[in-house]
């Protein structure tokens, strides 16, 4: 006789609602984790860019400054020296005036010089002090549990930190292990991470029923494991809404702001390191004009060195500076106009590059002198390691020029899309790692054009891109149960050639309207207030879809991520919930493509 058998309908009944409620606790764990990561990396990001910004920025700043009053002065000095013919001189007390003023870098540099002057005044560390008011605005934008989660929450803290206070330890070992456990239970406690404390106790104080031996429980005792699953995925949920709440108020927060400019700026081709180099190469050759200067003044006369760098281009970059851009000599005077326009200016560049930290608007440049055009067709002809799978080389994979940019040290840099073939060459492991980390692993960035051949087409984009989408889906739900993750393939796949959005809308078109749902509470209708979906409004690109909602008489639109069925076992329960997964993963990569990665 087999166990199942022996047990009673009641017992079968509350087996298959633990399983049931496993499996919700699983993925909604699983939705929990990505949203922790995305706001973890985007608090490193930020926290990143600030450090980048106060320290290598701010102190190239301060050595390029340092250096022009250098070149400055020196320039003044040569200008006394005999032999300089009037046009030369005229040029540099250009020079000398232009690279005299100190409004270089515009008030963002003056700030920054302000603030770390009050700082070493006062005795304070600069760097540690932005750390800390970084630490603050953090904390500041973080979403608290209300008053009675906050006391369950403490609850299962204190049970923990009782049990394992490290005064309770019996070996020196067991007061290492409690001790860092002590460590982790207040970090989880001070930030309101439930999901964390619920871990530890299940893993150091719940016994786990054994559902395949019925001597091993009793009724009550599966009655007691649902109410502990219950009370687990409410937390859990409420958890997720709290993290939700958190990754917006980042992300309209004036860090959000910054980072979402830069953003958009690196992939437009321009990033914070590539200012960092730019102003490094500022650096050497503002020294290497001080240099010239130098030598000259201690020569008494212009001196071969500063004569070398004119004639030889050093600070010009690309050819001599001794002849103009159509190939002609250029006289002494047009010599030094071009090196005190270039080393002068009035600061705009500097302060272009800090606007650039805060809105990154640019416009699409041309790229006349690239040797492969968007969607021609090449081939990689070196073994580039695939990023997500470093035993897969990309030799001779195919694919269509999607982009192509310069990097920092001016050469040009393609972006290739693989094509339909080179995707199926991909090994698994590549594309699930991919997956996992929301990259595309379809775009490969940073090919060299000597890297590259021109080839014939071995696809159309559009084979190309329904390739994608099939491999994309066969990966992207593998955390849900295979019925979950079938059905929602199956709705984004329907239609190839329209996008996943596109393929919702169809679905849900074909239902009976109107349909009784209520509000989850996420926005700021009350939570469980009773609604009616009319119809299907339209898409949002940040909401996704908008119904025609009906709540107490007045219509209105409203996302449907934010509404549930009132009977949690009709169809419509599993349409929802299919939704719910698919708009966590689509709001994310809203968020990568805008604010996280």
């Amino acid at each position: 006789m087999s166990n199942d058998i022996s047990k009673s309908p009641e017992m079968l009944q509350k087996e298959a609602a633990i399983k049931a409620l496993q499996q919700q606790l699983k993925s909604r764990k699983s939705t929990l984790k990505g949203l922790k990561t995305r706001l973890t990396n985007s608090k490193n990001d930020i926290e990143e860019v600030q450090y980048k910004s106060s320290t290598r920025i701010m102190s190239a700043m301060e050595r390029m400054e340092e250096l022009k009053q250098e070149v400055a002065a020196l320039a003044k000095k040569v200008l006394k020296l005999k032999g300089l013919s009037k046009g030369d001189k005229m040029a540099l007390q250009d020079m000398a005036d232009t690279l005299g003023q100190d409004d270089m870098f515009g008030e963002e540099y003056k700030a920054y010089q302000q603030q770390k002057a009050e700082h070493l005044e006062n005795g304070f560390s600069f760097e540690e002090d932005a750390k800390a008011k970084m630490r603050d605005l953090f904390e500041g934008l973080q979403v608290k549990p209300d008053e009675q989660e906050q006391k369950d929450i403490r609850k299962i803290f204190v049970k923990l930190s009782n049990k394992f206070h490290p005064d309770r330890a019996r070996t020196e070992k067991e007061a290492k292990e409690f001790h860092e456990m002590q460590q982790q239970l207040n970090h989880a406690y001070q930030n309101g991470d439930i999901q964390t404390l619920l871990e530890m106790e299940r893993l150091l104080l719940t016994e786990e029923i054994d559902l395949s031996d019925p001597k091993a429980y009793t009724v009550d005792v599966l009655q007691q494991a649902i109410e502990r699953l219950e009370k687990e995925l409410s937390f859990i949920e409420n958890q997720i809404l709290r993290v939700r709440q958190e990754i917006k108020n980042l992300k309209d927060s004036d860090l959000g702001d910054m980072l979402t400019g830069l953003r958009k700026a690196k992939r437009e081709g321009y990033s914070i390191d590539d200012s960092i180099a730019e102003m490094e190469q500022g650096i050497k050759m503002f020294t290497e004009m001080r240099d010239a200067l130098k030598d000259s003044v201690e020569l008494g006369r212009v001196s071969p060195k500063f004569m070398d760098l004119v004639m030889g281009g050093g600070p010009m970059g690309g050819g001599p500076m001794g002849f103009s851009s159509d190939g002609s000599e250029m006289s002494p005077q047009e010599m030094m106009d071009a090196l005190a326009e270039m080393l002068g200016g009035n600061g705009k560049g500097m302060e272009d590059m800090m606007e650039m930290m805060n809105n990154a608007s640019f416009e699409d440049s041309p790229f006349e002198d690239a040797k492969f055009q968007e969607d021609q067709s090449v081939k990689i002809t070196k073994a580039i390691k695939y990023p997500r799978a470093k035993k897969c080389s990309l030799k001779n994979y195919v694919g269509r020029v999607v982009d192509v940019n310069y990097n920092h040290r001016g050469q040009l840099e393609y972006t290739v899309s693989l094509d339909s073939v080179s995707l199926s060459d991909l090994p698994t492991i590549a594309i699930k790692e991919s997956v996992e980390w929301d990259e595309d692993f379809q775009d490969i960035d940073g090919i060299l054009e000597k890297d590259l051949v021109a080839c014939k087409a071995r696809d159309t984009e559009e084979e190309s891109h329904i390739s994608y989408r099939k491999l994309l889906h066969q990966y992207k739900w593998s955390h849900l149960d295979k019925a979950q993750a079938e059905r929602i393939r199956k709705i984004l796949l329907t239609d190839h050639r329209k996008n996943d959005q596109e393929n919702w809308v169809d679905f849900l078109n074909q239902l009976d309207f109107p349909l009784h749902v209520a509000i989850i509470g996420l926005l700021h209708v009350p939570a469980n207030t009773k609604a009616e979906i009319l119809s299907i409004s339209d898409m949002d690109f940040e909401d996704g879809i908008i119904v025609n909602l009906q709540v107490e008489g007045n219509i209105g639109r409203y996302p449907l991520f934010d509404l549930k069925a009132i009977d949690e076992k009709s169809t419509l329960n599993t349409i929802l919930d299919d939704y719910s997964e698919w708009y966590e993963d689509y709001s994310q990569d809203n968020d990568d493509d805008d604010l996280f990665f």
